[in-house]
């Protein structure tokens, strides 16, 4: 689990943006460590997957541009983004599946006059890639621990250009940090190690 740098202000931050004297290039960081995992070790490169929480989300969102010849799929938990795969170097896209309370305060999850929400992101995302419409819905799922019930909603779109799938989860009445249940970890990791990386160059 990589650990990025603390920032002027004590937090510990990733850089989304440019690099400078106080700003590293992780996408470099990360690229590396990937690279070493995967001299070390007999790793598939059709299945190398980022997943992060909040600014980690926001991460895994800009290792899908950044570095999108190297990952088969992001993870990205609490956190928004609103770069289409055009604007990417080469516009390979990634396989993306977003996970995200809807009573987030941090990274909310509803579109305001200053933020881009995830339906938003998501339906940019998809719609770029020529996604069928609509996705399929699975509601009444029980994969958070702290909410009463069963919270969780995926949606899910398939036929996407080279045969990348996006997935949405919204979970309702729950905040930045979800608490999953084993059976949700289980489902959440199975969807990710279930992408594949496009065979585009």
């Amino acid at each position: 689990m990589p650990e990025a740098t603390l920032n002027a202000e004590g937090f510990t931050r990733w850089n989304t943006g440019p690099v400078g004297e106080f700003a590293p290039d992780d996408t470099a960081y990360l690229r590396g460590l990937v690279q070493d995992a995967t001299a070390r070790y007999a790793i598939d490169p059709a299945r190398v997957y980022v997943a992060g929480h909040s600014n980690g989300g926001g991460m895994a969102y800009h290792l899908a541009c950044a570095a999108n010849d190297l990952f088969a799929g992001v993870g990205a938990l609490s956190a928004t983004n609103d770069t289409l795969p055009q604007a990417c170097p080469d516009g390979r896209p990634v396989n993306l599946l977003a996970l995200h309370g809807d009573q987030d305060d941090q990274h909310v999850f509803e579109t305001t006059p200053d933020h881009i929400g995830v339906d938003d992101t998501l339906r940019a995302y998809t719609s770029h890639l020529g996604c069928a419409e609509p996705p399929t819905t699975e509601a009444g799922l029980d994969f958070e621990g702290v909410v009463a019930g069963p919270e969780t909603e995926i949606l899910t779109w398939t036929g996407c250009r080279d045969g990348v799938t996006v997935q949405r989860w919204r979970l309702f009445g729950v905040g930045h940090i979800p608490i999953m249940t084993p059976a949700g970890s289980e489902r959440l990791v199975g969807a990710l190690l279930e992408m594949r990386r496009s065979s585009q160059p």
